[in-house]
C-alpha cells in the first residue's frame, strides 16, 4: 500500500459537484436532492494504520438535525459493515499503487463504488459510481 493515500488526511470543503442529483436518485435518496444540492459538505479525514476515518458533515438538515456520518473504513481489503442514511451495507476498501482509495459498498438494491485521490492542484477528488451514473465532487483544504 502506498503512503501517498494518506495525503488526503485533513479537513476539506466541497468546491464543485458534477452529476450529484442523478446519483442521489439512483441510490433512492431523491427526497434529499434539493437540500443536498444547496449544501456545502465538509469532510475530516484521518488515518491510523490500516484504518481511514471520515467524519462527514453533509451541511443539510433532516427533521431539524444536521446529518453527519462518522465512518471507519478498513483499507486492507477485509469486509466490513456500515450504514448510510439508515441503509445497511457490506463494503471492502483498498489503495492502489498511485494512492487512490477505492471503496465498494454493496447495498441490497445497488452497488456504490467510490474513488478518492488528490489531483494536480492539490484538491481531493471523490468520484462515486452507481450503475451508469458517475458523480464527481472536488474538495479543497480548509
Amino acid at each position: 500500500m502506498s503512503a501517498k493515500h494518506e495525503q488526503v488526511a485533513g479537513s476539506w470543503i466541497v468546491i464543485s459537484t458534477d452529476n450529484f442529483p442523478p446519483l442521489l436518485e439512483k441510490m433512492g435518496f431523491g427526497q434529499y436532492t434539493e437540500k443536498a444540492v444547496n449544501a456545502t459538505p465538509t469532510l475530516d479525514i484521518s488515518f491510523e494504520g490500516q484504518k481511514m476515518r471520515v467524519l462527514t458533515n453533509t451541511g443539510f438538515k433532516v427533521q431539524d438535525r444536521v446529518i453527519t456520518k462518522d465512518s471507519v473504513i478498513m483499507l486492507d481489503g477485509s469486509e466490513f459493515q456500515d450504514e448510510m442514511m439508515g441503509r445497511e451495507f457490506t463494503a471492502t476498501a483498498s489503495v492502489d499503487g498511485e494512492g487512490v482509495i477505492r471503496v465498494r459498498r454493496r447495498f441490497p438494491e445497488f452497488e456504490l463504488v467510490t474513488a478518492r485521490w488528490l489531483n494536480d492542484q492539490g484538491h481531493m477528488v471523490l468520484q462515486s459510481t452507481v450503475g451508469d451514473v458517475v458523480c464527481t465532487r472536488t474538495f479543497k483544504r480548509q
